[in-house]
């Protein structure tokens, strides 16, 4: 029995959480800041959606204060005291170092814990003990601070806890929004976007991968909208909306080994 997960990371995608219904999936995952969260009113786990919350109570310098190990703590910590204050609670402020950063410290705070209880025995009730094919969709855009910096994390920590529970394959899919649609909207956008994208290939081609996981991305772009932020919310939810339709993903799928409708056929 096939399952679908799907997390939106960060705010392009978020606003799909309230229409759970149009990713098909058993089980939606928003991963966002605490007031982000909030605002879509989905603070607390609801039938069908597990909110996870990033940054909860810090600022950057408590944030950087507890990621001493990582390499080149002072030069990054320096730098970002030469920046305007950054509020947490309502974003990484693009830059995907935080981002990162705050989810490494969820890590240490027994994400693997939450995981197994909020979203492994979700989805195994769900197919009644079934589980078979797991579809992990994460959708995110390649310039932000929180989808950028998460990047194939959170999958990749579902992957182990669902790999040695069950013996499920699992698909990871990704959907990525690229920078075209945010210009105009700050001066790290395009070199945001050109980094990410090369670590996003490089997770999606790693041979490094346990032996029932598969990667697939898929890139689009919008078109340019600045702070026309609803409406940009209206196109990335019609982008979820196709990827999760069975007609769309039909043609989309043509292509991969072990697939009865190809082109050459």
């Amino acid at each position: 029995m096939e399952t679908r997960i799907f997390i939106p990371q960060g705010g392009t995608f978020l606003h799909v959480a309230e229409i759970p219904s149009i990713t098909n999936a058993e089980l939606v995952v928003p991963v966002d800041v605490e007031k982000e969260i909030a605002n879509i009113g989905l603070s607390n786990s609801t039938d069908g959606v597990v909110p996870i919350k990033l940054g909860i109570g810090e600022t950057v310098a408590t944030l950087l204060s507890k990621m001493r190990d990582y390499p080149n703590w002072e030069e990054i910590s320096e730098f970002f005291k030469k920046l305007p204050a950054i509020d947490l609670t309502k974003g990484m402020g693009m830059w995907a170092i935080l981002g990162w950063m705050a989810f490494v410290l969820l890590e240490k705070n027994g994400l693997e814990r939450f995981i197994d209880s909020q979203i492994f025995h979700n989805i195994f009730r769900k197919a009644n003990g079934m589980l078979t094919d797991v579809e992990i969709i994460s959708a995110a855009s390649l310039p932000g601070g929180l989808g950028g910096g998460t990047r194939g994390r959170l999958p990749q920590s579902m992957v182990k806890v669902i790999t040695e529970r069950s013996e499920a394959t699992i698909s990871i899919i990704k959907v990525r929004v690229g920078a075209l649609t945010f210009d105009g909207l700050g001066q790290n956008i395009y070199p945001n976007a050109g980094a990410r994208l090369v670590e996003e290939l490089a997770y999606t081609l790693a041979v490094d991968r346990h032996p029932r996981e598969t990667r697939r991305i898929f890139l689009v772009e919008l078109p340019i909208l600045g702070d026309d932020k609803a409406r940009r919310d209206g196109l990335a939810a019609q982008i979820i909306q196709a990827v999760s339709a069975s007609d769309v993903r039909q043609i989309l799928d043509r292509r991969l080994p072990n697939v009865d409708q190809r082109f050459d056929s």
